[in-house]
């Protein structure tokens, strides 16, 4: 492949960078006209078998592996990333939600920041969802809240996002060699009082097919399964055609 690009643009010009092998997390941020609330932090899950055959795609968030995964040091310097670009979205008149991905480096635990998007990021629902269980406080409130507060320029004084220590959510995308029994599959996840399924009518290749949310963490390391999430993966292995 390469070498066919080498001989099709012979004169282009190119740039070589070091490659960071590391973990993507990711977290949702509300800028208010007073006030700068930082969500939770989760971890991006990406590539992972069976839920897709796309080693590079993202399949869902687990907010228990950055409490007990990552550093004091990288948690921090995550929040100051997310925080400093909230106060600049702030000056510029941005008001509500946006989501930051940052690369954890395997080896080091450095800290990359490589994505800003400006928009109500999709995890944003379930991570809302999750906090609402949790609400213990009148001052306290959802990612959600915040960022339609945000939008309707209600006061934020005296607000916290509520945190969450545990859930996940993974999603099951359209295979290119294999058929799901989708209905199956829910039959057997929802008996788990701690499982939720949410299906799709999908047929492209990639596209979501099942939904699947979970009270507690999936991942017990970005790469391996905690009980639960053993439980899903096996579930789909026997419902795979």
């Amino acid at each position: 492949e390469l070498e066919r690009i080498q001989k099709q643009f012979p004169n282009r010009p190119a740039r070589v960078t070091q490659y960071i092998d590391g973990h993507m997390y990711t977290n949702n941020t509300i800028v208010a006209s007073d006030d700068i609330f930082l969500g939770n932090i989760s971890h991006q899950i990406t590539g992972l078998a069976p839920f897709t055959e796309n080693s590079f795609a993202t399949i869902g968030y687990d907010w228990e592996l950055p409490v007990t995964y990552l550093s004091y040091d990288a948690k921090a310097l995550f929040q100051e990333i997310a925080h400093a670009i909230g106060k600049r979205l702030q000056a510029s008149g941005w008001r509500g939600a946006f989501g930051i991905d940052v690369m954890v480096e395997k080896n080091t635990g450095q800290v990359y920041l490589i994505e800003i998007n400006a928009r109500q990021p999709a995890s944003v629902t379930y991570e809302s969802v999750l906090q609402e269980k949790r609400k213990t406080r009148d001052n306290s409130m959802t990612t959600f809240e915040a960022h339609l507060s945000a939008l309707f320029g209600i006061p934020l004084e005296q607000k916290k996002i509520i945190p969450l220590e545990t859930g996940a959510q993974i999603i099951l995308r359209v295979s290119n060699t294999k058929q799901f029994d989708v209905p199956s599959i829910q039959a057997t996840l929802q008996s788990d009082g701690r499982l939720t399924t949410i299906p799709y009518v999908a047929q492209e290749v990639g596209s979501d097919l099942l939904r699947i949310q979970s009270t507690i963490g999936l991942l017990q390391t970005p790469d391996t399964y905690t009980e639960i999430g053993t439980y899903c993966k096996k579930t789909i292995d026997a419902h795979t055609l």
